[in-house]
């Protein structure tokens, strides 16, 4: 089978990283939020399933790359898989399925239910064969980094998602305990990793961004779970997804250091997840002047991924945007 030639320059899908399915959950967070907007701001829903229907599309495009890689560059993929840091994001393969379910259940709701089916408990297979081939192997912490969430979380609770979605909590609570719990542990073991481990490199800066996500989208899955107005709980989830928003607010500067490539989409989901959650407490609670916090957030997670996607179209355009290696 073939495979990376030394001195020889990798091709296209060789180069290409797993981490790309990030652009696929900016697009489909960033509809979601226009979904809510909609309702909020009586504006037609139609850009939210336009952008669904975008992150379908790249779904599709990183899934064919990634399968050209597998068979092309497989001593790459095989490798690429089996480092925490690079091999977590293949858990979003099948998890950020879950997130097109909103796309399935309004124009083919046949589909919809096998789709959140394969992409949740495909996700959590993925993530757990990962995690438990990693607790068999001695690692340093440094090779981990906050992507360390993806086959921890994101099975568990873009998949409550889903099953919300189409009505059925009891699986939605059952793979929210998943979620949750395994957030709790990975958080910690993350937060660890950030404070006393080797500082991460300036390129891989971006993905803190990704600790924002467990607690904004665990916010939304929890709310449509419970079919009603956002509860304790989800006020939980919300009161510290702020928290993390104001701290990486801060560190903006330690950010703007970091040169530009695929890490970068790692901001666009998560705004979009607490743009999303905001706006529902908002609805929830009109009299409260929510409105004027979910209507600031929508704008700025609109800001940061039309940002990001200006500058992956430069960079693509210079042959910049991927890794030369």
């Amino acid at each position: 089978m073939a495979s990376d030639q030394p001195g020889k320059k990798p091709s296209l899908a060789a180069r290409v990283p797993a981490g790309l399915y990030s652009i696929v959950m900016g697009l489909a967070g960033l509809g979601g939020a226009w979904l809510q907007a909609a309702q909020l701001l009586a504006w037609p829903a139609a850009p939210g399933f336009g952008l669904i229907v975008l992150a379908g599309i790249a779904w599709l495009v990183v899934t064919a790359l990634l399968a050209v890689k597998f068979v092309t560059a497989r001593e790459r993929f095989d490798a690429e898989l089996a480092h925490p840091s690079h091999g977590a994001p293949y858990t979003l393969a099948p998890a950020t399925l879950c997130l097109l379910v909103p796309l399935f259940d309004a124009w083919t709701p046949a589909l919809a239910r096998p789709i959140l089916l394969v992409g949740a408990f495909g996700a959590v297979a993925l993530g757990a064969g990962l995690v438990g081939r990693w607790v068999s192997e001695r690692r340093e912490l440094s090779s981990f980094t906050p992507t360390l969430h993806f086959p921890l979380v994101a099975g568990g609770l873009l998949g409550a998602l889903g099953a919300g979605v189409l009505g059925m909590p009891g699986l939605g609570v059952m793979l929210f305990g998943a979620g949750l719990f395994a957030w709790l542990i990975g958080a910690s073991v993350s937060l660890h990793r950030l404070l006393f481990g080797e500082p991460l490199p300036p390129p891989m800066r971006p993905l803190v961004a990704i600790e924002l996500a467990p607690p904004a989208i665990g916010a939304v899955a929890w709310i449509v779970l419970s079919e009603g107005a956002p509860d304790a709980l989800a006020a939980l989830f919300f009161g510290y997804a702020l928290f993390l928003a104001a701290l990486l607010a801060g560190l903006a500067r330690w950010f703007a250091a970091a040169p530009f490539g695929p890490p970068w989409w790692a901001f666009t989901f998560p705004a979009a997840a607490l743009s999303n959650a905001a706006i529902r407490f908002a609805l929830g609670y009109p009299e409260t002047g929510l409105t004027v916090l979910a209507v600031g957030l929508f704008a700025l997670a609109n800001a940061i991924a039309l940002y990001v996607a200006l500058r992956t179209a430069v960079a693509l355009a210079r042959g910049r945007f991927l890794p030369p290696g």
